[in-house]
């Protein structure tokens, strides 16, 4: 899944718990971060996003067409060399202390 764009900041106390809510369901990504360096502490480990322009839902099939561009662009961009033979490039994420 790659970053959506900047959403709209709550402003009344619905709209906060909807984002609270929002941002306590959606911790699980960051956590796959910080766990497998950990828990595999040889391995080089990369996270390469991409940043979306528009958000789209998992459930949005006839988007797929846009998806695979997005994706297409993505593997353009990346090194794959220095990734292949574990360099330490933009998308390496180092270990936590």
């Amino acid at each position: 899944m790659g970053r959506e764009p900047e959403a709209h900041r709550p402003g009344w106390i619905l709209e906060w718990l909807t984002w609270v809510l929002g941002e306590a369901l959606s911790e699980p990504a960051e956590q796959q971060t910080r766990m497998v360096p950990h828990t595999f502490e040889r391995a080089t480990f990369y996270r390469i996003d991409y940043q979306m322009q528009r958000s789209i839902g998992p459930d949005k099939v006839k988007e797929i067409e846009t998806l695979v561009g997005y994706g297409e662009q993505l593997a353009n961009q990346v090194d794959w060399k220095d990734i292949l033979a574990g360099k330490e490039t933009v998308h390496f994420v180092s270990a936590p202390k």
